[in-house]
């Protein structure tokens, strides 16, 4: 079965599965704070696989030049 989660303003279909496993990772005495960290994590590294897989990635020398130009 599948849910609705948005992501930057798309949306994302999550298996409840994925839900219930991401949950079962958290500690017994975890937040609903540590929950939405969590998913945001989990959408931030899904999102730069999607990018990797679409071609969308720069060298680590950009990286670097582009950080070192940083405010």
């Amino acid at each position: 079965m599948k849910g609705v989660l948005y992501d930057s303003g798309m949306v994302a279909l999550i298996d409840k599965e994925q839900a219930h496993r991401l949950i079962d990772q958290l500690g017994e005495d975890s937040t609903w704070d540590d929950l939405i960290e969590a998913i945001v994590v989990r959408l931030a590294i899904d999102a730069g696989i999607r990018d990797f897989e679409q071609g969308r990635t720069i060298s680590h020398e950009e990286v670097l030049r582009r950080v070192d130009r940083a405010p």
